[in-house]
């Protein structure tokens, strides 16, 4: 089934890219329509099946699709929603099972890094901390500050000295995301109101983040509408 799928994900991304040398017309509309949702029904069939085994030729759609993406003609939308779909599949697979991601991550080819760097956004697994603390060395702003966001996001502590030291980063792309992601695990790991007791307060429906305050004697280290968000 894995290799089958995974000859699917190859055709789908191969036809779209032939797709691109097309000239336009009635029937090459149709045919992109029909090739857009081929590739996205293969993606989901990955995501669905937790095929492991697809990353590799997932990967090789990524990067045909980002090559169909700078020529123009495949949209941005419809690139942006593969690439979402690309990464949330990816995101089902055990990390340790998907070398061919991370090599393609780090890989020497810097378009070969700009097409998958899109999927890494969907990772929430702790277990990639690791390889994404790997990953994060030597990579340009724009791939840098897309896996410090998501360091953050999982909120594990082993990423704090990777990303303490990117918070000093001449690049305010790299800089900021740091000094945010840095900020978001150690309030996660502080005694902060996300981990304290809350009682009710005078309140309505309409601004629901009234009800909501610290335990007596705790200071309020966080708005009212992010512990709402925090603790719902």
């Amino acid at each position: 089934v894995s290799r089958a799928l995974g000859a699917l994900l190859d055709q789908a991304g191969s036809d779209i890219l032939d797709m691109s040398n097309m000239a336009y017309s009635f029937l090459s509309s149709a045919l992109y329509i029909a090739l857009i949702a081929t590739c996205r029904d293969a993606i989901e069939a990955a995501f669905r099946l937790r095929a492991s085994h697809s990353e590799a030729a997932l990967c090789r759609l990524l990067g045909k699709l980002a090559r169909a993406a700078e020529n123009g003609r495949l949209s941005r939308r419809d690139h942006g929603m593969l690439v979402r779909c690309s990464g949330r599949a990816m995101a089902t697979f055990h990390p340790d099972c998907i070398p061919e991601f991370w090599r393609h991550v780090t890989h020497p080819s810097l378009p070969t890094r700009q097409a998958v760097a899109p999927a890494i956004s969907e990772l929430q697994d702790q277990r990639a901390v690791p390889h994404l603390i790997d990953a994060l060395r030597d990579q340009p702003a724009a791939i840098a500050a897309v896996i410090i966001t998501t360091l953050g996001r999982i909120g594990d502590a082993r990423a704090l000295p990777a990303l303490v030291s990117n918070t000093q980063s001449p690049d305010n792309q790299v800089r900021k995301p740091a000094r945010a992601a840095v900020a978001a695990i150690e309030r996660a790991l502080s005694s902060s109101a996300r981990r304290t007791l809350l009682r009710a307060a005078k309140g309505t429906k309409e601004a629901p983040e009234d009800l909501l305050r610290p335990a007596a004697n705790e200071p309020l280290q966080e708005p009212p509408n992010e512990l709402l968000r925090s603790t719902s």
